[in-house]
């Protein structure tokens, strides 16, 4: 995902699992979260958990009730309930 920052395009490599819920508004947005939290030191991990926690809150769910984060990812990212 391509985003434009300081004048340049900076490229966003998306990880392998992306909500399929998101439409591309959503993945540009988390592109340009990515990009600017990785300007601040934040590894890509870090910076795509912060994406996922803007998404989900602009969504109205937190990103816990909806999908583990990216390392723990299995099958399925529905929790299963107690």
């Amino acid at each position: 995902m391509l985003v434009f920052r300081k004048g340049t395009w900076v490229e966003i490599t998306m990880p392998p699992y992306v909500d399929p819920s998101w439409h591309f508004g959503d993945r540009q947005k988390a592109a340009s979260i990515v990009s600017d939290a990785m300007e601040t030191g934040l590894t890509f991990e870090a910076a795509w958990i912060k994406a996922e926690e803007t998404i989900y809150a602009a969504l109205g769910v937190s990103r816990k009730q909806h999908c583990p984060p990216q390392n723990e990812k299995e099958d399925s990212c529905v929790e299963e309930e107690s």
